[in-house]
C-alpha cells in the first residue's frame, strides 16, 4: 500500500514543493469562498455586461431586418434560418408588424400577445419566459426585438423548468422585477429598464466554480499522492500511521466542508440518495468507502500479523461487516431515487454508475478483511479446526434464517468464506477459478438482492399510486377549469346571450361548450344550466320543479368529496367515474348569473396520446405516467375506465377480497396489483416484470464491473488479495491483449453504430408513419373544407370540431394556419392558450412550404425541454389552391417514442455484450489452442542438447505451425547427424588430447630423475659416505619417479584414464619438502610453514607429488627471465583447511588471461603444453580443495591450494 499511495524516487525538492502546492489550495479554497453579499456585486456586473452584448447584437440584427422589409417591400428575409439560431443559441427574436398584424417572426416559441405593440421597451412576459422587448417603428413596420431573460412557465414538470437563460444564469441572482432597488441594469443609452433582486440565502459561493473543482482535485491528490511520499524514509509503521492520519483528516474535512461546486452536484444531493446523518448522500457514501479500502489495503499486512487471541474478533467484525453490505444494497434500492437497473445500459445514469462502483469497492473490501481471516486460520488453525470453524458460521446463519432474521440470500457471507479459505489453500493453478466463483456468486447474490427490493418497492410505489388513483379525480380538468372560468367570466358574447337564456338554452349551451370546452373537455359529457337567483328548474326524475341554484348548491353540498379547485367540486356519489360540479359567477348589466356545469367521465377512454406536457409534476396521472404503469378501474366487476399498454379484460373474473385490502397476481408478464376500494369498485395497477434475460444480463454487467475492478487493484497493489503482474512479453498475452482490444474497439464501434442506425430508422419509421396519417388528414379536412376559396371565420368552429373528432380517431393532435402563418384552428387550444407555443407557424416550415413550394415538410421542434417531430402539408381546395397549412405534432407521444428507443437499444446491447463475453472466453480458448504447438515446439527446443535423444514432433497439419513443426524436425534431424559426427571428432581430439597429457605426464617424472642421475655423477668424486648417502637419496627419488611412470603407463593402456588412486591418510608436510628438494638447484625456493600441527589430511601421494611439481615447475618458469629466482612457499592453516601458497615475482598475469589459466591446452609460453595447471586442478577438485590465484602485473603471482584436514596433532614432544 506504501508503494500504491507514495511515489518513490521524486526529488526532495519536489516534494517539498507538492507540500507547499497542497497548502497553497487549501488557502484558495478557504478564500474562493465569499459570502452572497460580497459576489453579488460580481454577478450583477456581468449580468449587466451580458445584457449590453445582447442588445448590441439585438439591435444590429433588428437593423438590418428594417433594412431589408423598407427595401424588398415586405418579402420574407433569405436569412431566416439564421435568424431561428439566433434565439437558440443567444435567445434573441424578432418580430416585425404591419399595423397591428405579424408579418415576420424569428421563432414559434415565444406568445405573441397585443402588448408587444405598446410603445414603451421593457419587460415583456409570455407563458413561456420574461423578455426583454424593445420597438422601433418606421412609416409601414413595426419592428420588436426581445431578449429572453428567464423561461417562466405557470407550471412546471420535467419538460418545462422555471430557470433563467443561459447567458444571464448567475448564482447570486434571484429574480427580475420593475420595482426599483439599488441594482438596476441599463439599456444602451444608459436608462434603466428594469432591476435585480438578490437570491436570498446566506450560503457561500464559489467566485470560480471550475477553477474551484479542478483546485480541489489537485488538493486531494497532493495530499493523498505527494504528501505521503515525504515519509517513506520513515519506520513503516509511523509512515502507515502518518498516512492513515492524512486520509481520515481529509475525509473530516471533507465531511464538514464542500467547495460549492462540488457540494451543488448531483452526487452530493440527498434528494437523489441519502442513508442517514453519516451517509447524507452518494458522494459521502463514495468517500467513506475509499477511505476505508485504502485503510485496508495499507493496514492489512499488520492485520495478518496479530496475536490469535484477536482471530474471533476479526472474525466477527468481518462477518458483520459482510452483513452490513447487503443491508446497505437493501437501503439504497429502498430509499433512493437512482435506477439500479444494470441491464438498462440507456437509463443507467452518472449517479448509479458511481454506486455500482461504490458496492464493487465495497466486496472488493468484504473479500481482503476475508483474506485476512483465511491467512489467519491458516496460521492459527488446522484444516479440521477451519472445517469446524466454517461450520459454525454456517450454521450461524441458517438458524438466522430460518428465525426470519435475515433473507436466505445472506447464506452469501459464509459462502464467500468459504471461497476465499479455498484461494488461500490451493496451488497457483486453481486460486483463479475459485477468485472467478467468488466474483460470480457475489454479482448473482447482489443483483437478487436488488431485484428483490425492487420488487418490493414497486408494490409500495403501487398501493400509493392506487391511493390516489381510488380517489378519482382528474388534475388536468381541475387545471383546464381554472382557466376557462377566467375566460367564461370575460366572454362578452356569453354576457348577452345569458339575458335570454332560458328561451334559447340549447344553442347558448352549444356555444359555451364550443368556445369553452373543446379538446380535452371532450373526455366529459357536459351539462350546463345559468341561473339568477329566481330562476327554478324541472327535474324530472322527481318530477317537481326547484330553485335553480337551490338544486345545485344542495347537490354540492351533499354529494361532493371536497373543492378540488375554487368552485369546482368532485362528486363522490358515481362509482367508478370522475365527476364534478363546477359553478361560475357572470355578471352581466342586468343581473348576476351563475353557471352551473356538471362533468361527467365517458367511459373507457385511455386519453390515448395526451402529452405529458400539460400535466403538472407531481400530480397522481403524472406519477403513473412516469412509472410506465396501466391501470383499470371495474364496477361490480365490469370495466368501466382504463389507461396505458395493458390490455386488460372487459370482465373482472378475480374472487372478492374485503374492502381497502390490497392484493397481487402475475399474468401475461404483467404485475398486477389490486385496490378493493368498497364493495362495487375495484382498481387494478399493472406493471411490466424483468424478464429473465435481463436479470442475467444485470449479474453480468456486475460481474464485469466487479471483475475489472479485483484486476486493476491486483496488478497495482502488492497488498491486494491476489497480487498479480502482467506479462505482456508472452506471445499468448500479447494475442489475447489484442484480441480483447479488438473486440472491445468492435463492440464500441457496433454499439455506436446501432444506436445511431436504430435512432435513425426510428425516426424514419415514425416519420413515415407521421407522414401517412398527414396525408390521410389532409385528404379528409380537404373533403370537408376543399371547396372553400379561403379559411373564413365563419368556418372556423366548424374546422375546429372536425379537428377535435379527428384527433379522436388518429390519436395526435391536429394545427391548422392560414396562408398568413396564423393559426387558425387546432384541436389542442391549452397548448397555445398556456403560452407554451406561439400561435404563427414555425417560420423554417413556413419558409419551406410558402417559399419554396415544397410538398411535405418534416422536422424537430421544441417546447420547453421537449423536443418533438413536426410533420406539415399544403391543404389544397378542389381549384387547387393553397387555403393553409395542416400541421401534426407529434409531441403526444414523444415519450413513448423515447421509452421505444431506450427499451429497444437497451436490449440491442445487451446482446451484443453477451456475444462479446461469449466470443472472447471463445476466442481465448482458441488462442490457448492455437498455442499449445507452439509451447510444444519451446518445450523441444528447450531439450534439445547434443548428445542427447531427439523426439520428433508429430503434426499433421499443413498451415503455418504445421510448417514451423516441418522445420524443426528438419534441423533436429541434422543436429542429431551433426551430434554423431561431433562426438566423432570430440573422441579423436580426446585421444590426442590424452596423447598429450599422458607425454606432459611421464615427461615430469622423467625431470627429477635426470637431475637426480646429474647429481650422482657430480658425487663421485666425495667421501665414500657422502656418496652413499647421496646414492641412497637419488635411488630413492628415482624409484619413486619410476612407480609414477608405471602408474601412468598402466592408466594410459585403460584408455588414457588418469589414475584413480586411493586415498590414505597422508602428512602433507614431507610430500611438500621432497618436492621443494627436488627444484632447489634452479631456483632460491624457501619454506615457510606457519602451522603447529601436523597436517593430516585425506589424499594420494602420487596426486599430490604431481600437483606441486606442476604448481613449483609454473612458478620457476615465470621467473626464468630474473637474475635472482626467488620462489616463497608458505603453509598456512585456515579453519580447517590447510592452505599452500607458491608466489613467484615474475612478470604476473593479466585479467583476460586469468580468465583462462585452467583451461586444457590454454598456456603463456612458447614450450608449453597448457595442461600443467589444468592437471592441477582437476587433481585439487578430485581431493575436494580448492585452487586459485591473484596476481599483480609486473610484480608478483601467487597460487594458491586449500585441501581440508582431518586431524590436527600436537609435534611438540
Amino acid at each position: 500500500m506504501d508503494q500504491f499511495l507514495t511515489v518513490k524516487g521524486m526529488p526532495k525538492s519536489v516534494k517539498v514543493l507538492s507540500c507547499l502546492l497542497s497548502l497553497i489550495l487549501a488557502y484558495l479554497f478557504l478564500i474562493n469562498h465569499a459570502p452572497l453579499e460580497d459576489d453579488f456585486e460580481s454577478n450583477y456586473a456581468d449580468f449587466q455586461s451580458s445584457f449590453s452584448n445582447h442588445m448590441r447584437t439585438a439591435t444590429q440584427e433588428l437593423q438590418n431586418l428594417r433594412v431589408h422589409f423598407e427595401e424588398a417591400e415586405g418579402s420574407l428575409p433569405k436569412h431566416h434560418f439564421y435568424l431561428e439560431e439566433l434565439y437558440e443559441h443567444e435567445g434573441i427574436s424578432l418580430l416585425v408588424f404591419e399595423k397591428d398584424e405579424v408579418i415576420f417572426w424569428s421563432e414559434d416559441q415565444t406568445s405573441i400577445k397585443n402588448e408587444l405593440l405598446s410603445e414603451k421597451n421593457g419587460l415583456y412576459h409570455s407563458g413561456s419566459g420574461l423578455y426583454f422587448k424593445r420597438i422601433e417603428k418606421s412609416d409601414l413596420y413595426t419592428f420588436v426585438s426581445l431578449i429572453q431573460l428567464t423561461y417562466d412557465f405557470d407550471y412546471e414538470n420535467k419538460y418545462l423548468e422555471n430557470r433563467f437563460a443561459k447567458d444571464f444564469n448567475f448564482q447570486t441572482i434571484g429574480s427580475i422585477g420593475v420595482s426599483e432597488s439599488n441594482f438596476p441594469i441599463f439599456d444602451l443609452n444608459g436608462q434603466a429598464v428594469f432591476y435585480l433582486k438578490k437570491k436570498e440565502t446566506s450560503e457561500a459561493v464559489s467566485k470560480y466554480p471550475l477553477l474551484e473543482f479542478i483546485g480541489f482535485l489537485l488538493f486531494i491528490l497532493n495530499t493523498v499522492w505527494f504528501l505521503p511520499s515525504l515519509f517513506l524514509n520513515r519506520h513503516p509503521l509511523v509512515r502507515k500511521l502518518i498516512i492513515s492520519l492524512l486520509l481520515i483528516f481529509l475525509r473530516l474535512f471533507l465531511f464538514i466542508q464542500l467547495p460549492p461546486a462540488i457540494a451543488t452536484a448531483s452526487l452530493y444531493q440527498a434528494e437523489f440518495y441519502a442513508l442517514s446523518q453519516y451517509v447524507p448522500s452518494l458522494g459521502d457514501l463514495l468517500l467513506h468507502v475509499l477511505v476505508f479500502f485504502f485503510l485496508l489495503i495499507l493496514w492489512k499486512g499488520s492485520l495478518v500479523r496479530i496475536k490469535k487471541i484477536f482471530l474471533p474478533l476479526i472474525l466477527l467484525l468481518t462477518l458483520f461487516f459482510g452483513h452490513w453490505i447487503l443491508v446497505l444494497v437493501e437501503m439504497s434500492v429502498e430509499q433512493s431515487q437512482i435506477s439500479f437497473q444494470l441491464s438498462d445500459l440507456i437509463g443507467i445514469d452518472i449517479l448509479s454508475l458511481v454506486f455500482f462502483v461504490t458496492l464493487g469497492l465495497l466486496l472488493l473490501s468484504f473479500y481482503l478483511l476475508l483474506d485476512v481471516c483465511a491467512i489467519l486460520l491458516k496460521q492459527f488453525c488446522t484444516k479440521r479446526s477451519t472445517l469446524y470453524i466454517q461450520l459454525l458460521i454456517y450454521l450461524l446463519f441458517i438458524g438466522l434464517y430460518l428465525f426470519s432474521f435475515v433473507h436466505w440470500i445472506y447464506l452469501w457471507i459464509p459462502i464467500s468464506f468459504s471461497f476465499c479459505i479455498l484461494i488461500r489453500q490451493q496451488k497457483s493453478k486453481n486460486y483463479l477459478l475459485y477468485s472467478v466463483g467468488l466474483l460470480l456468486m457475489s454479482a448473482s447474490a447482489v443483483t437478487y438482492l436488488i431485484h428483490q427490493n425492487i420488487a418490493k418497492k414497486e408494490l409500495t410505489a403501487q398501493k400509493i399510486y392506487l391511493t390516489k388513483l381510488s380517489e378519482e379525480n382528474d388534475p388536468i380538468l381541475e387545471y383546464l377549469f381554472d382557466g376557462a372560468k377566467q375566460e367564461i367570466r370575460e366572454d362578452q358574447r356569453l354576457k348577452q346571450l345569458a339575458k335570454n337564456y332560458w328561451s334559447n338554452k340549447e344553442m347558448v349551451d352549444d356555444y359555451i361548450i364550443e368556445t369553452h370546452f373543446q379538446a380535452y373537455w371532450n373526455q366529459y359529457q357536459i351539462q350546463l344550466s345559468l341561473c339568477k337567483a329566481q330562476d327554478s328548474i324541472y327535474i324530472s326524475n322527481w318530477e317537481i320543479s326547484t330553485s335553480c341554484t337551490d338544486y345545485y348548491e344542495e347537490r354540492i353540498k351533499n354529494e361532493s368529496k371536497n373543492e378540488a379547485v375554487d368552485n369546482l367540486f368532485q362528486l363522490k356519489n358515481l362509482v367508478g367515474r370522475i365527476d364534478y360540479i363546477g359553478k361560475v359567477k357572470i355578471s352581466t348589466d342586468i343581473s348576476d348569473f351563475t353557471l352551473y356545469i356538471e362533468l361527467g367521465r365517458n367511459l373507457i377512454n385511455t386519453n390515448e396520446g395526451y402529452p405529458e406536457l400539460l400535466l403538472e409534476e407531481n400530480t397522481n396521472l403524472s406519477d403513473v405516467l412516469n412509472a410506465d404503469y396501466s391501470y383499470a378501474v371495474y364496477s361490480k366487476n365490469q370495466l368501466v375506465y382504463k389507461v396505458g399498454d395493458y390490455n386488460y379484460s372487459t370482465e373482472l373474473k378475480e374472487e372478492y377480497i374485503q374492502p381497502n385490502v390490497f392484493s397481487q397476481s402475475v399474468k401475461d408478464n404483467f404485475q398486477h396489483t389490486k385496490f378493493q376500494k368498497d364493495g362495487q369498485t375495484s382498481l387494478v395497477l399493472s406493471h411490466e416484470l424483468t424478464d429473465d434475460v435481463s436479470k442475467i444480463t444485470g449479474v453480468a454487467y456486475l460481474f464485469l464491473l466487479i471483475g475489472l475492478l479485483f484486476l486493476f487493484f491486483s496488478l497495482v497493489s502488492s497488498s491486494f488479495m491476489l497480487p498479480l503482474k502482467l506479462k505482456v512479453d508472452h506471445f499468448t498475452t500479447k494475442v489475447q491483449l489484442f484480441l480483447v482490444g479488438s473486440l472491445l474497439t468492435a463492440l464500441f464501434g457496433l454499439a455506436l453504430g446501432t444506436s445511431y442506425f436504430i435512432k435513425n430508422q426510428y425516426q424514419e419509421k415514425n416519420r413515415k408513419q407521421l407522414a401517412e396519417k398527414l396525408r390521410s388528414l389532409s385528404i379528409e379536412i380537404e373533403s370537408k373544407i376543399g371547396g372553400e376559396d379561403f379559411l373564413s371565420p365563419q368556418l372556423e368552429e366548424y374546422v375546429a370540431t372536425k379537428l377535435i373528432q379527428f384527433s379522436n380517431v388518429f390519436y395526435t393532435d391536429i394545427n391548422i394556419y392560414d396562408t398568413l402563418g396564423s393559426l387558425y384552428s387546432t384541436s389542442r387550444p391549452e397548448i397555445f392558450d398556456k403560452g407554451l407555443k406561439s400561435d404563427r407557424i414555425n417560420p423554417s416550415a413556413y419558409a419551406a412550404l410558402q417559399m419554396d413550394k415544397r410538398s411535405e415538410w418534416n422536422q424537430i421542434e421544441r417546447i420547453g425541454n421537449l423536443n418533438y417531430m413536426s410533420a406539415y402539408v399544403p391543404l389544397i381546395n378542389y381549384d387547387n389552391q393553397v387555403l393553409g397549412y395542416l400541421n401534426l405534432p407529434y409531441f403526444a407521444k414523444q415519450g413513448q417514442f423515447q421509452k421505444e428507443i431506450s427499451a429497444f437499444l437497451a436490449s440491442t446491447l445487451n446482446i451484443y455484450v453477451g456475444i462479446f463475453l461469449i466470443a472472447l472466453l471463445i476466442s481465448v480458448f482458441l488462442i490457448e489452442q492455437i498455442a499449445k504447438p507452439l509451447r510444444l515446439l519451446k518445450n523441444q527446443i528447450g531439450k534439445l542438447k547434443i548428445g542427447s535423444s531427439i523426439d520428433l514432433i508429430d503434426w499433421k497439419s499443413n498451415d503455418e505451425i504445421g510448417a514451423l513443426v516441418s522445420e524443426y524436425n528438419r534441423i533436429a534431424i541434422e543436429l542429431n547427424e551433426s551430434a554423431d559426427q561431433l562426438a566423432k571428432s570430440e573422441r579423436e581430439i580426446a585421444w590426442r588430447e590424452m596423447a598429450k597429457q599422458v607425454a606432459h605426464e611421464i615427461k615430469n617424472p622423467l625431470t627429477p630423475i635426470k637431475l637426480s642421475i646429474q647429481h650422482l655423477q657430480r658425487a663421485e668424486y666425495k667421501d665414500a659416505e657422502a656418496m652413499k648417502a647421496q646414492i641412497d637419496r637419488t635411488a630413492g627419488i628415482i624409484i619413486d619417479q619410476i612407480d609414477s611412470l608405471s602408474k601412468i603407463a598402466s592408466a594410459f593402456s585403460s584408455f588414457a584414464k588418469l589414475p584413480e588412486g586411493k586415498l590414505e591418510e597422508l602428512d602433507l608436510m614431507p610430500i611438500l619438502e621432497n618436492t621443494i628438494n627436488l627444484y632447489a638447484s634452479e631456483a632460491n625456493i624457501s619454506l615457510m610453514n606457519e602451522t603447529e600441527s601436523s597436517l593430516l589430511l585425506m589424499g594420494n601421494k602420487d596426486y599430490l607429488i604431481r600437483l606441486f611439481n606442476n604448481l613449483l615447475k609454473n612458478a620457476i618458469q615465470a621467473s626464468e627471465h630474473l637474475d635472482n629466482k626467488k620462489i616463497e612457499v608458505i603453509v598456512k592453516k585456515v579453519n580447517h583447511t590447510i592452505r599452500v601458497e607458491i608466489k613467484d615475482f615474475g612478470q604476473g598475469i593479466s585479467e583476460e588471461l586469468g580468465q583462462r589459466i585452467f583451461e586444457p591446452n590454454f598456456t603463456t609460453k612458447s614450450k608449453g603444453t597448457g595442461l600443467g595447471l589444468a592437471m592441477s586442478k582437476s587433481i585439487v577438485e578430485h581431493l575436494k580443495g580448492k585452487i586459485g590465484f591473484h596476481s599483480l602485473l609486473e610484480k608478483e603471482t601467487i597460487f594458491w591450494v586449500e585441501l581440508p584436514l582431518i586431524k590436527e596433532a600436537n609435534t611438540s614432544g
